[in-house]
């Protein structure tokens, strides 16, 4: 289980992490959360809807369409997709509400197997003189602007939302006993956004809605991604099953070879 703590030279000076290579961590996340900067990139690499959150909708990338599970996980932890959402490419970090109302707390999740000993492979958190580092600096960076267009996302959806064009997602998939609905997932329906009065296609524009209203929309044609993931995932499955089966077979002396004899005699 995560566990998050605000990063401080007391108790971070002699840590340092190992850049992402290994993404385990989300190999059960159907969703993903998604920033609206996010969604040019994240529509060519897998289908974004909206989930219900706090009484209104939060934008999330779809990852698969069962529970428990994220196609774009290979069986060794690699990523299959074209695109990796901010969320996972800024773990075990994050950003976390100052208790006195002040600026936002970088945290990270102690727990975390990419957390080393500073010294060694891996950027350090602080430099000698107890500075926070460049690349620390770089994170925080890096969270600020994705936090701050949450914000802006979030009150884009929130407006689209009022425009009454959000609504359920109907999707379907086989399973042994017959087809499957998944409920859950929300879309824009580009039919309602087409006949919205001039009033309310102006109030969207402002609030900087249309781009990921239609993006959202060209996003859902993704849903294909999931053949093509579930054949490379096989055929990854299969690769490392003959790998580990050489790998066995390679430590396993065969029955004639198990008694080795030595010529002492014969050493020098």
């Amino acid at each position: 289980m995560a566990r998050f703590v605000a990063i401080s030279r007391e108790r971070h000076a002699g840590k340092a992490w190992r850049r992402i290579t290994d993404y385990s961590f989300a190999a059960k996340s159907p969703t993903v959360p998604l920033v609206g900067a996010e969604f040019p990139k994240a529509a060519l690499s897998f289908p974004i809807a909206f989930v219900e959150q706090d009484g209104g909708f939060m934008p999330v990338g779809v990852m698969a369409l069962v529970p428990d599970q994220n196609m774009f996980v290979g069986p060794s932890g690699e990523w299959l997709g074209l695109y990796v959402p901010a969320v996972l490419r800024s773990h075990p970090f994050r950003l976390a509400a100052s208790p006195n109302g002040g600026p936002p707390v970088l945290c990270i999740d102690e727990d975390a197997d990419t957390v080393v000993d500073a010294g060694g492979p891996g950027a350090p958190f602080f430099d000698p003189d107890g500075a926070p580092s460049a690349a620390l600096k770089d994170i925080l960076r890096f969270l600020t602007q994705i936090d701050a267009n949450r914000v802006a996302t979030a009150r884009a959806v929130a407006a689209l939302a009022a425009a009454g064009v959000i609504e359920p997602w109907s999707i379907k998939v086989a399973a042994a006993d017959g087809e499957k609905a998944i409920a859950g997932l929300y879309a824009v329906q580009e039919r309602q956004l087409n006949t919205i009065a001039p009033d309310t296609f102006l109030d969207l524009r402002g609030a900087g809605a249309l781009p990921i209203a239609y993006t959202q929309c060209l996003s859902m044609m993704q849903l294909s991604v999931f053949d093509r993931l579930a054949s490379q995932r096989t055929q990854l499955e299969t690769a490392r099953a003959h790998r580990n089966k050489e790998l066995s077979r390679s430590f396993t002396v065969p029955a004639e070879e198990e008694m080795v004899e030595f010529s002492w005699g014969n050493l020098p």
